[in-house]
């Protein structure tokens, strides 16, 4: 509290000095900041040991969760399972949604894992998609900081980037805005493959060889010019090692 002005503030009345009163435990302003909101479906699915071991182990996890929880935070964010249907490849296969991300509404981000999958899939599935899932989030949420105030970011891309204060997204959208699924995929390779490999192996103890690690992190970004960059012999064995879970994920109905 100022205490220039009427009424002194908390040091006044016989000339006492400097006062710092006690803080509130609870503090009644943290009503007001975002949360992260663990729906009981996603709370009663195989995926929540997972997501409670990675906030506790890794530090990308706890930086990415900043955006969400606290004073500094942004935004909202909600975990749920809820069935997702499939869709189709472009040469008309089916393709099985593991989890998504949907993107800032009413100051809410949504991270959705889909109901048939999420108790039926390898843990180290499950551990890769939350990190994946969670890295789109934060990035929604950066967007959403940039965005004057207001509650969503659907339209409100091309004036971000061109006033942002955050160079490698707007160069990022400037060169791959085109991409069929979002071009923030377009991130991932560069700047977090080694992150994501490295929280996975740790995660389970190393009992999930790094070839495995890696090929996991790939899944779901085989359109990034990352990937499609790849050396030849190195992209054929992560096709032989991704293959091995992309199978596992089509089979289950």
């Amino acid at each position: 509290m100022d205490d220039s002005g009427d009424g002194g503030g908390y040091g006044g009345g016989g000339g006492g000095g400097d006062y710092t009163p006690p803080a509130p435990d609870p503090d009644p302003e943290d009503k007001l900041n975002d949360e992260i909101f663990v729906t009981p479906s996603f709370k009663d699915s195989k995926v929540m040991p997972h997501y409670t071991k990675l906030l506790k182990d890794s530090k990308l996890m706890k930086r990415f969760t900043r955006f969400f929880d606290g004073k500094k935070s942004v935004a909202h964010l909600r975990l749920e399972v809820e069935d997702i249907p499939d869709s189709k490849t472009e040469d008309g296969k089916r393709k099985t949604i593991v989890a998504h991300t949907i993107p800032p509404k009413d100051y809410m981000v949504k991270i959705v894992f889909n109901a048939r999958l999420v108790n039926q899939l390898p843990p180290e599935v499950l551990a890769t998609s939350i990190l994946h899932e969670y890295l789109h989030a934060h990035l929604f949420a950066t967007m959403l900081s940039r965005c004057g105030g207001r509650s969503s970011i659907i339209g409100e891309l091309k004036q971000i980037f061109n006033a942002s204060d955050y160079p490698g997204l707007a160069d990022y959208y400037s060169r791959f805005k085109d991409n069929k699924d979002h071009f923030t995929h377009e991130l991932y390779g560069p700047h977090y493959q080694k992150d994501f490999v490295d929280i996975i192996y740790n995660h389970f103890g190393g009992e999930i060889p790094r070839n495995k690690c890696e090929a996991l992190f790939w899944i779901g970004l085989e359109d990034t010019r990352a990937y499609k960059q790849l050396p030849d012999p190195k992209r054929r064995q992560i096709e032989k090692d991704k293959k091995e879970y992309e199978d596992k994920i089509n089979q289950i109905e």
